[in-house]
């Protein structure tokens, strides 16, 4: 009998691996970019105290 390789070691695995995580890494990118952006935006038109208050609404928001 053949030596048999580990589950982890087969190269359809990792493949099938890399073509879930692809755009899970893709839309982890975008949404921080769309973060930054928006943080810039904020700081940029409303000032400096805009951007203290959203950064403290925001975990409410999410708890809800």
């Amino acid at each position: 009998m053949p030596p048999r390789q580990s589950l982890i070691h087969q190269q359809n695995l990792w493949k099938a691996f890399f073509v879930f995580l692809l755009p899970l890494i893709a839309t982890n990118i975008l949404q921080n970019l769309s973060g930054t952006i928006n943080t810039i935006f904020v700081g940029q038109m409303l000032g400096v105290d805009a951007i203290a208050a959203v950064s403290v609404f925001f975990p409410i928001l999410f708890l809800l």
